[in-house]
């Protein structure tokens, strides 16, 4: 008989002993291709539509990934890779949001492989694999010794070697050499998939159909491979404790590692892979599907070869073994070959049920029956021998049974019942002690020797020297209804109370775990100290795990599950790392796999915004204005159990506050230096729970800051000592126009003293009074004008440009009357905007004067004046007509007024003369100038 046709024989054998449990549906919306876990335990899927991750029970996608086709995720620390069918490779850095862009292939990223301590490794459909250490990159390709470079896996062994699938066979590299396993090795089928290497054994699939395993060491020739064909189109194989699961176009394959099937498809949908989290959950991706599976921590047995197995109101697991009792007899199941034994002790219409089985040595046990006594089973030889009992005394209903080497404890419907050697016959407790009948459902005989029971109606009872005493009472338990009692590695008592919960007793301190503590259900129905790690509490809400060590709760919701089981009361056993709960719908086996890494949910942050902004957590120094925080925290686990939160902000406050919400919200902090702690649990209790810590700091504002003010003080002694500057200059600016005024003043009083001015003025008046009365009149009044302008123009630093042209006309009004026709003035761009300019008082009139002065005017030489206004400047210009005999003047004229004006603003007075023409450019001050000068207009 061949390989095949005996593992054929085994799937058909044992195919319906076993049964699957309902997977929980994450997502049903993309097109899976890769997956992968953080160390965080999220869940990162990669698709034709971008990348996504699975957190807090909701899937979020990432930012720019839309046009990147992932074909393969792989995590080095926090630092996420992602491989492109494109060719591309990305990085995402924890923090980040956006995958950068690390290098571009020219072929397809089929896979990236990692593990500490190793190169990492990427495989590509065209162009070989590459292995990338911090010294060197080196390429692996046909060039250089494989046979192939299309590559759709590679993976280390445990000798380092290096492991790569393709469609020439599997390729083992070692060091710079290479051996190849194809055909002529014996693989049915050269075009290799996927594969897993595992306890010194390589399983891998092939694209025909082929289940196949081989030993990694080339030396080991016997029964090198095992195959077995089931169907093609098989995309990815995963390899666990006790199974290996097949991802295929038609849906999900288990199997068993020793050849057993125990599972069929999963569900009628192309997936594409599956892998585990860290809490040993089994995920499956592909075409519109994402789910989640317990994998190997639930399993149900619920067929015999006999008949189904229903109703176990006992059980005893022992290592390899399983003995229980589906309603009427003793069933035996062999936990690793799937051998089955039943028997019976009484015939079936007697009605004779099993209520406890306990071992009594290696190939004995006790059993208690409801009716029938207590029997030993010999395991060898298969007989049962009644262990005597008096039925006057003892009772035949047995309701639980302990024992240690030859001692023997009984809790019967007629009290409590023992003995202490195999020859000594039964004696009552209560009697021996004067105490009423206990109707004990459990017994716990402890390390101390100390006994207890968990009695139905007068709660814990203990047996010490002195005889029995109320255990609980004076502990302050005040349940009276228990099931079971168990003792852990550290000697503290566990119990369960009707309806009340499960207690844990360690010398004076008493714990009580209900549904405000986080179990499911207050009714336990069964418990048990699985591998004195955790309490496994089953009820017919599911089942929770306790943590023996900081109490915190995991749970298993039987809804989530799809646990549709009516668990049976103590029916409960335990072995290596396994728990097996009887139901009435068959046996349930809980486990903890060697891969599962977290049981409890440790609190971590996820995602931290600033200002609505992504921000790296790694980032811890924030601007005085970026003061509006928002973090996103999770559980590390993809169970769906209610969890609280609790945080503070040192530096804001020191009181927790309790929330359910996964964001924190800190809206408009002041700067100083802050340090957020977070703990979660599962219920508002959170003894010893985990604390994750962030810290960071806000920056004050520049204008607080030691520099800043030092800068500012710098600055305020440099203003004083430029004003102390600026002022003196000012003063100095000031008495240098007082003087040019005073000049200007003295110039101006001297041609108002002038005796030929006065004289041609009286004569001028004179002759027009002859003339022209009336004319008389206006000159006079012109004369009066134009002096009491001067006067009033002495206490004045500036004057409008209007008042200026007045004067001019005054002055030229009075020379024209003696001059006549030889003396002509023109003024343009004269507006009524002209109040709008400044200029210093005299200056126009002083032009005026000096150009009469050094000119001939006369009607063959007429002296023409012509003043316009353009560009914010006055442009005075006049002809020349040299005197035969110049006036003597002192020059300060001019100067004058160019010293006027260079105290006042920085354009300067130009001039120019042509030989032909004289002409003075002179600029006005607008009136939006005034505020920046020294000197106002009065």
């Amino acid at each position: 008989m061949n390989i095949l046709y005996k593992w054929s024989l085994l799937l058909l054998t044992l195919c319906a002993q076993w049964g699957n449990i309902q997977a929980r549906l994450l997502d049903n919306k993309f097109d899976y291709h890769a997956i992968a876990v953080d160390p965080n335990n999220r869940i990162w899927l990669g698709s034709s539509n971008g990348l996504y991750v699975y957190e807090n029970r909701q899937l979020n996608g990432f930012a720019k990934t839309a046009n990147l086709q992932i074909s393969s995720l792989c995590f080095v620390g926090q630092t996420l890779l992602i491989g492109t069918q494109q060719g591309s490779i990305y990085l995402l850095t924890p923090g980040e949001r956006i995958p950068q862009k690390l290098v571009q292939f020219g072929h397809p990223i089929s896979d990236i492989e990692w593990k500490p301590n190793h190169p990492l490794l990427i495989a590509t459909k065209g162009e070989g694999y590459y292995t990338i250490d911090p010294y060197q990159i080196k390429h692996w390709s046909t060039k250089n010794g494989l046979h192939d470079d299309f590559i759709y896996q590679v993976d280390f062994d445990s000798m380092n070697k290096i492991w790569s699938a393709s469609d020439q066979g599997l390729q083992i590299q070692d060091k710079n050499s290479f051996q190849f396993l194809d055909s002529k090795d014996g693989i049915p089928d050269p075009i290799v998939t996927s594969f897993q290497i595992k306890d010194e054994a390589i399983y891998f699939i092939t694209q025909s159909g082929h289940i196949c395993k081989r030993s990694i060491h080339k030396s080991d020739t016997s029964n090198s491979f095992t195959t077995l064909s089931i169907q093609p189109s098989l995309n990815h194989i995963l390899v666990l404790d006790k199974s290996l699961y097949i991802t295929s176009d038609s849906g999900l394959l288990k199997y068993s590692l020793i050849g057993q099937e125990i599972g069929q498809t999963f569900r009628k949908q192309s997936l594409q892979k599956s892998i585990v989290d860290l809490e040993g959950n089994h995920l499956i991706a592909g075409k519109k599907i994402l789910e989640l599976l317990p994998g190997e921590q639930l399993q149900w047995i619920t067929e015999s070869e006999q008949q189904p197995i229903r109703n176990v109101h006992s059980i005893l697991a022992l290592p390899d073994q399983l003995w229980l009792t589906p309603d009427q007899g003793l069933l035996y199941i062999h936990l690793k070959n799937g051998t089955e034994e039943f028997t019976r002790m009484n015939p079936a219409e007697s009605m004779i049920d099993i209520t406890d089985i306990q071992s009594k040595s290696l190939n004995e046990l006790y059993i208690a029956t409801s009716g029938a006594g207590c029997f030993i089973y010999n395991t060898q030889n298969k007989i049962f021998s009644k262990v005597p009992l008096n039925a006057t005394q003892s009772g035949n209903t047995i309701l639980a049974l302990s024992a240690d080497s030859n001692r023997l404890w009984m809790a019967t419907l007629n009290g409590i019942w023992y003995r202490q050697n195999l020859t000594d016959t039964f004696l009552s407790l209560e009697t021996q002690w004067n105490h009423k009948k206990i109707i004990a459902n459990d017994l716990l005989l402890r390390k101390t020797n100390h006994t207890l029971f968990a009695s139905d109606g007068i709660g814990l009872i203990a047996l010490g020297q002195s005889g029995l005493y109320d255990f609980g009472i004076p502990l302050g338990i005040s349940a009276r209804d228990f099931y079971h009692l168990e003792e852990d590695s550290k000697g503290r008592i566990w119990t369960n109370a009707r309806h009340q919960g499960i207690y844990c007793i360690d010398g004076q301190k008493v714990y009580h775990f209900t549904e405000e503590e986080g179990l499911s259900d207050n009714e336990i129905v069964s418990f048990s100290i699985l591998n004195n790690q955790y309490v496994v509490c089953v009820s017919k809400k599911g089942i929770d795990l306790i943590h023996l060590n900081n109490h915190f709760i995991t749970s298993y919701p039987a809804e989530e599950m799809s646990l549709d089981f009516e668990p049976e009361y103590q029916s409960i056993s335990q072995s290596g790392h396994e728990v097996f709960i009887g139901t009435s719908q068959g046996i349930l086996c809980f486990g903890i796999p060697t891969y599962k890494k977290i049981i409890i949910p440790e609190v971590y942050i996820s995602q931290l915004k600033v200002m609505n902004q992504n921000q790296a957590i790694k980032e811890q120094q924030f601007e005085y204005d970026q003061n509006y925080f928002s973090f996103t925290v999770s559980n590390r686990s993809n169970h769906q159990n209610h969890v609280f939160y609790r945080y503070r902000l040192l530096g804001l406050s020191d009181i927790w506050s309790v929330t359910s919400n996964h964001e924190i919200i800190f809206p408009r902090l002041e700067p100083g230096d802050y340090q957020l702690e977070i703990s979660n649990s599962n219920n508002r209790n959170f003894h010893n729970a985990h604390v994750c810590q962030y810290t960071f700091s806000i920056k004050p504002p520049y204008w607080q800051s030691i520099w800043f003010i030092i800068f500012v003080f710098l600055c305020f002694a440099s203003l004083i000592i430029l004003y102390i500057r600026f002022r003196e200059k000012n003063l100095n600016k000031i008495q240098l126009l007082e003087k040019e005024k005073a000049i200007a003043e003295l110039e101006a009083l001297k041609t108002q003293v002038s005796p030929h001015f006065l004289f041609n003025s009286f004569n001028t008046l004179l002759q027009v009074i002859e003339e022209d009365q009336e004319k008389a009149l206006e000159y006079t009044s012109k004369l009066s004008d134009f002096y009491r302008s001067l006067i009033s123009y002495r206490n004045k630093n500036l004057v409008s440009l209007e008042e200026e042209w007045q004067l001019l006309e005054n002055y030229f009004f009075l020379q024209k009357m003696r001059f006549e026709d030889a003396l002509h003035l023109h003024i343009s761009g004269r507006s009524e905007n002209d109040v709008q300019y400044w200029i210093p008082p005299l200056i126009l009139q002083l032009l005026a004067e000096n150009a009469i002065k050094h000119n001939t005017v006369s009607l063959s030489h007429p002296l023409n004046i012509e003043v316009s206004l353009k560009d914010h400047q006055i442009i005075f210009r006049n002809n020349i007509n040299v005197k035969k005999d110049k006036e003597k003047g002192e020059g300060i004229g001019i100067e004058n007024i160019r010293n006027r004006y260079k105290s006042l603003i920085s354009r300067p007075v130009v001039i120019q003369n042509t030989g032909t023409h004289f002409t003075v450019m002179i600029p006005v001050i607008h009136r939006d100038e005034l505020q920046n000068l020294q000197f106002s207009s009065s």
